[in-house]
């Protein structure tokens, strides 16, 4: 981005679906959106409040510039610009257990369920291992568990790259 601002992934990630949205957005639009709970994206949204990216309008947030917002929404290319409009007009129900998670949150169910600790994780997946810490409190979220033990014993071997 030629803003000279410096997001994080994470930040920068959330800005372009939020700009898909439009120049103002609800943070419960990006939320359902990304499949979130709203207080998930707390961490990015006081970044990029800090950034001066966005700023608070009424109930809702909005990009400080239009050159930010127009420099974001440029960088999506158009089938996901609207892809991301459609779903936001036509969400898709969410299901439930392992086919509710992410390819990226199925991967590292799988990495950690075969004994990986967060940081072989994240060298593997190519993320940071707080970003992984993220994504794994979302999977025993989402599969209802409590452990790592619990996470192993729930995925079929087969998933686990075990044989038999």
């Amino acid at each position: 981005m030629s803003t000279e601002i410096e997001y994080s992934t994470d930040c920068h990630h959330v800005l372009r679906v939020a700009a898909a949205i439009g120049r103002t957005f609800a943070l419960h639009d990006v939320a359902d959106l990304l499949h979130q709970p709203v207080a998930a994206l707390l961490p990015v949204m006081d970044e990029a409040l800090a950034l001066g990216a966005i700023t608070a309008h009424g109930n809702d947030f909005a990009f400080c510039d239009d050159d930010i917002w127009r420099e974001i929404v440029e960088g999506i290319p158009q089938p996901v610009l609207h892809s991301l409009r459609v779903a936001r007009r036509h969400p898709a129900p969410q299901p439930d257990g392992w086919d509710g998670l992410s390819m990226i949150e199925q991967e590292i169910a799988e990495l950690v369920a075969q004994g990986m600790t967060n940081q072989q994780v994240s060298k593997q997946v190519y993320l940071s291992h707080h970003t992984v810490n993220y994504h794994l409190r979302q999977i025993f979220r989402q599969l209802n568990v409590r452990s790592r033990v619990e996470l192993a014993r729930l995925l079929p071997r087969s998933r686990r790259g075990e044989t038999d």
